[in-house]
């Protein structure tokens, strides 16, 4: 259930799902680029922020930006697309969301909100997948979910 992985009880965690076109290595080649391809990568943000502050939701989005762009050095704008939970339509995140590219160097062009609980993406599925390890971490009592990420 949505409740179990999404704030109000269980585990907080704020994923961010970046879909890009396939680029291949810079190899010297002339090779075309099928635009077709793409590329998917996951970043998870697990907190123990169980109201889902936009904040900390901020906080996750600016982390997740960096890392993106460290494995991205090409990627200098993106288009974001969030599901209408309240942390992403507060003020915070209003007021906030041009400093990413000062803090990130890379630009949110625009920002499209879905309905609250609506827009449901793959990245759900990856909650899905992920979910069960997660959980499996946390209730061990070692409390290092980014354990998991280091093991990958």
């Amino acid at each position: 259930m949505q409740v179990e992985w999404f704030g109000k009880s269980g585990i907080a965690w704020h994923g961010a799902m970046f879909i890009r076109q396939y680029v291949p290595a810079d190899t010297g080649e002339v090779i075309e680029v099928n635009p077709d391809e793409y590329v998917i990568s996951y970043y998870d943000d697990i907190t123990d922020d169980k109201k889902e502050y936009g904040c900390v939701v901020l906080s996750s989005m600016q982390a997740d930006l960096r890392a993106f762009g460290a494995d991205n050095l090409d990627v200098r704008a993106v288009d974001l697309k969030t599901d209408g939970a309240g942390c992403y339509r507060g003020k915070c995140t209003a007021l906030a969301l041009p400093s990413l590219t000062d803090w990130t160097g890379i630009r949110v062009s625009t920002h499209s909100l879905g309905e609250a609980g609506q827009n449901k993406s793959e990245l759900h599925g990856h909650f899905g997948v992920a979910g069960p390890e997660v959980a499996a971490e946390v209730a061990s009592g070692r409390g290092d979910t980014t354990r998991l990420w280091q093991l990958r």
